[in-house]
């Protein structure tokens, strides 16, 4: 199927690991302009895409530089990172949270330092892998998050 830069490759599968689709799923609209703000102008490390699913938002996507990872590697010895961890969070969409928040307002959050916010849900984590500034904004199929290393 061709894409925006590209080409995006799909197969089949057989064994308890395949998906049965009538049809190919919808691709979300990605803030191309955004992300390459995020990543020459900001400094991100991370990037991840927070889907709506029902009730909540799930990360359907997310991408780690090979530099933050290779650092965190080895930092803490395994391929670990915020974003990555950020999976196992289901962020309520009627929360009060940054993301359901944007979702729900259409407004962009920036959270200077996310290890000192105690309203992020995921503060521990930004702890851990040293999450400075993050930026939260919405977009039109769902929010969209980067953050940078703390200085």
């Amino acid at each position: 199927v061709p894409v925006e830069g590209g080409v995006l490759e799909f197969g089949t599968s057989s064994g308890p690991e395949t998906a049965t689709w009538s049809e190919i799923p919808a691709c979300p609209d990605m803030p191309k302009d955004e992300m390459k703000r995020a990543f020459e102008e900001r400094k991100a490390v991370y990037v991840i895409f927070w889907q709506r699913q029902g009730d909540s938002y799930v990360v359907g996507a997310d991408y780690v530089t090979p530099e933050h990872e290779r650092a965190m590697r080895n930092r803490h010895g395994t391929d670990a990172s915020y974003a990555a961890l950020s999976r196992m969070f289901a962020l309520p969409a009627d929360g009060g949270g940054f993301v359901a928040r944007a979702g729900r307002s259409g407004k962009e959050f920036v959270i200077p330092d996310a290890t000192c916010c105690e309203k992020l849900s995921r503060q521990k984590l930004a702890q851990e892998f040293g999450i400075g500034e993050v930026h939260i904004v919405p977009c039109k199929d769902g929010v969209f998050e980067y953050g940078a290393v703390r200085a």
